[in-house]
């Protein structure tokens, strides 16, 4: 079918990206532990925001044997303060101790960031300056990125996925004294995303909401989810799958309010969309639901819902969604209002042609 192509093209993304190797934060922590000498920068970036806190905490274990004084280590946040006010505290002599640790969080709200070149350039011996980018980097080829990958100061904090993500669910289940299996994780997966930083706070919220109980079980999740009043994106498939534009909006709007990514909603929406299609190829080998669900590589009560969608969207359908779809990623990487744009998108995959 002419249409998997496109859907495919929006999953890997409709631009080639450029290739820079760039060391992760799992690699800061081997170094750290093998080698105590200590840089004088660490940028951390990426979309797992947990993992660049870790990364933050093991640096910052790495100094205590050159932290006497609790002055000497502050944090500036780019949201409050300026990047100068970061700056000139980085470039003044400890208090009392060997070296001092300066922490800027929330790079991304820093609203200039030239000022960092000319530190690059000319650093302090005795600064560990710590700087937290929590968000994605699309190009590296600016003076602050080239200075940074030079001096080899910089270190990505990439999302886990797949089974490396479930089993760490599973394991922050375990450390807590609470069990869940990979069925139900991939379905925390699903409702929540893949960033395991909100999957974190979730996985502390269902602790919270289901007392002295162990076993974390669909119903846990979604029991959770229906007392504080949040949707969950297999709500909204099911609401797209009886064509039900009204409900379909109101719990996108729902979604983005209690902080949804929208680009994290159009992405379940591709891959939802996407698995519908394969169903559609699976059903014509006339595979039963396990066979087709281990073809697609998801859980039978997945598999469910795509067979659902196959019966309700012909290929004609799919070819537009996927149109909708593409044009909702070109709009939201604007600066085109959020909302507006996912519903306009709702309204253009349930117009029937």
């Amino acid at each position: 079918m002419a249409v998997v192509g496109i859907f495919f093209s929006l999953l890997s993304g409709t631009m080639a990206k450029e290739k820079v190797q760039i060391p992760s934060v799992i690699e800061l922590k081997n170094s750290l532990s093998k080698n105590p000498q200590l840089l004088p920068v660490y940028f951390l970036f990426g979309e797992d925001s947990f993992s660049i806190d870790q990364a933050i905490n093991d640096i910052l274990d790495a100094a205590k044997p050159y932290l006497t004084s609790e002055f000497d280590k502050e944090i500036y946040y780019g949201e409050k303060n300026s990047l100068n006010e970061a700056l000139d505290a980085a470039s003044a002599f400890p208090f009392g101790s060997e070296k001092k640790v300066i922490i800027l969080k929330d790079f991304d709200k820093v609203k200039d960031k030239k000022p960092l070149n000319g530190y690059l350039k000319s650093y302090p011996d005795f600064t560990i300056f710590i700087i937290a980018f929590p968000s994605k980097v699309t190009s590296f080829d600016t003076e602050m990125y080239k200075l940074l990958i030079k001096n080899n100061f910089i270190y990505e904090a990439k999302e886990i996925k797949g089974r490396e993500l479930i089993s760490k669910i599973i394991s922050a289940a375990v450390s807590k004294g609470r069990r869940i299996s990979s069925e139900n994780a991939q379905i925390l997966v699903e409702i929540v995303g893949e960033n395991y930083s909100l999957i974190d706070a979730q996985l502390e919220k269902i602790y919270t909401f289901m007392g002295d109980s162990v076993e974390i079980d669909e119903n846990a999740i979604k029991l959770m989810s229906a007392a504080l009043k949040e949707f969950t994106i297999f709500e909204l498939q099911d609401a797209l799958i009886a064509r039900n534009k009204e409900q379909a909006i109101n719990i996108m709007n729902n979604l983005v309010d209690k902080g949804k990514e929208p680009l994290m909603i159009l992405g379940s929406l591709i891959k939802f969309f996407t698995n519908v299609l394969r169903t559609k190829e699976i059903a014509a080998q006339k595979l039963n639901m396990y066979d087709g669900a281990k073809e697609l590589g998801v859980y039978p009560f997945q598999y469910t819902n795509f067979d659902k969608a196959r019966v309700r969207y012909s290929e004609e359908d799919l070819i537009r969604i996927a149109d909708a779809l593409l044009k909702a990623d070109s709009r939201l990487k604007s600066d085109a209002d959020e909302k507006s744009v996912l519903t306009m998108m709702i309204m253009e995959i349930l117009t029937k042609a």
